[in-house]
């Protein structure tokens, strides 16, 4: 729990300067959400259970917007719960830990957000 806190609070730091300084605690809890959500999608394609995820041909695409707030909703209110934007602000590392963890962080985005279409390459492959 503590690297996630960790994370939410870099996240947090990044998007409270600049343009996005007024939006910052949405942004931070958009962003977890997305990579959690990435992430078990994962694990959902390793295990032969994305079929619970994927949209019908048919489907309009209002029903695809519903079905993906469905699916996004209730770990949103989850990051919601458990990082209220009052304790991100309270938070404070030392600057060494918050570069090597912006570092840390900058990998670790781009490697969830890679693993996704790697993971449905390798199991999809023919």
């Amino acid at each position: 729990m503590k690297a996630i806190k960790f994370i939410a609070f870099l996240y947090y730091k990044y998007y409270s300067k600049g343009p996005t300084a007024s939006i910052a605690y949405m942004k931070t809890i958009g962003v977890m959400v997305f990579l959690t959500f990435i992430l078990i999608l994962n694990i959902l394609i390793s295990a032969n259970l994305e079929a619970f995820f994927l949209y019908e041909d048919s489907d309009s695409r209002g029903m695809k917007y519903l079905k993906m707030a469905i699916y996004t909703l209730p770990l949103f209110l989850i990051f919601l719960f458990l990082f209220p934007e009052s304790k991100l602000k309270q938070l404070n590392y030392p600057d060494s830990k918050i570069k090597r963890g912006n570092t840390m962080l900058l990998i670790g985005t781009i490697a969830v957000i890679l693993s996704l279409p790697i993971t449905a390459l390798i199991k999809y492959r023919t």
